[in-house]
């Protein structure tokens, strides 16, 4: 199984985003601030908060709510990460 799409929304200084076509190895490559390390803990926090018990307890606390990209108070605070993967054969048949 590998990751095929990457996608994230109102995460840290990043409004929305996506890599597609993910291969083996991918290497991020920009200027500061870019959001290459955003893309990176956008990942690991959709592997770390995957069990929804801990997305809830999560999503609760002040210090995740300063992951949440917002231009202004009528915009919902709220931040989407979506990761679609591809299965391989010998994995699709087991």
């Amino acid at each position: 199984m590998k990751i095929e799409r990457i996608q994230y929304k109102n995460y840290r200084s990043i409004e929305e985003s996506s890599i597609e076509a993910c291969g083996n190895l991918n290497i991020l490559v920009g200027k500061n601030n870019a959001g290459k390390s955003n893309l990176l803990k956008a990942v690991k926090s959709f592997f770390q908060y995957l069990d929804a018990d801990n997305l809830v307890s999560v999503m609760s606390t002040r210090a995740a709510e300063q992951e949440i990209y917002t231009t202004g108070e009528s915009r919902e605070a709220s931040a989407t990460i979506t990761i679609t993967f591809l299965l391989d054969e010998k994995a699709a048949t087991n």
